[in-house]
């Protein structure tokens, strides 16, 4: 899917930047290996569409279907609210907060922030074992870090989800998106590249198009 996700406004970017510094510490290490072994208990990809975010806020729902939003910031057509009176938790897990981000006034996406170890460990092992192995997967590591930035992401045709988090499962950031208006948000930034590939075609400068 590779999230370049436009509600990453100004107010929301401190807080995914806060996820990579989870990270940092002094000198190097080695690779974690932090990929969950567990069996399969729920429906995959197929069971993510049908969940279509939380039980109790769907992707694509119109904003009047919630109550109890407090604004955080409305940018032109992108508004991000959350709800002080959510029971901040993730299947059994908790996690610090809950933001919902809307697009022409429908839900696009959910994001919830988690900073204890435990659950971080224990909503990876849910991920995997309710929607099955990941569609892709990314790792950063930084020149002085005791951990890596890993982004999982399971692509399904309604409903994408996103979890980044150190490897050292010291805090993460898990993101639902409603993959329909994703697809459509992408297509021309999608075309933009088409073009510029094509216009690049043979050229020795064309390292990011080929």
């Amino acid at each position: 899917m590779r999230m370049i996700i436009p509600f990453f406004t100004k107010s929301t970017v401190p807080a995914l930047l806060a996820i990579s510094l989870l990270a940092l510490g002094s000198g190097c290490s080695k690779r974690v290996e932090d990929r969950p072994s567990v069996a399969q208990a729920g429906g995959g990809l197929a069971q993510l569409d049908t969940e279509l975010g939380l039980p109790d806020a769907t992707l694509g729902a119109p904003i009047s279907s919630m109550s109890g939003l407090e604004t955080v910031e409305e940018v032109g057509a992108w508004g991000t609210y959350r709800r002080p009176g959510d029971r901040k938790r993730y299947a059994k897990w908790p996690v610090q907060e809950i933001v919902y981000n809307f697009y022409k006034g429908n839900l696009y996406s959910i994001r919830m922030e988690i900073s204890e170890p435990g659950a971080v460990k224990g909503i990876l092992k849910h991920l995997y074992a309710q929607y099955g192995p990941e569609t892709n997967t990314r790792r950063r590591r930084f020149e002085t870090s005791n951990a890596a930035l890993v982004v999982r992401e399971w692509d399904g045709e309604r409903s994408n989800l996103v979890f980044k988090y150190a490897d050292n499962y010291a805090g993460g950031t898990l993101i639902l998106v409603d993959a329909v208006q994703w697809k459509k948000l992408d297509e021309p930034r999608q075309n933009t590249n088409k073009v510029l590939q094509e216009a690049m075609s043979g050229s020795i400068l064309n390292l990011d198009f080929d």
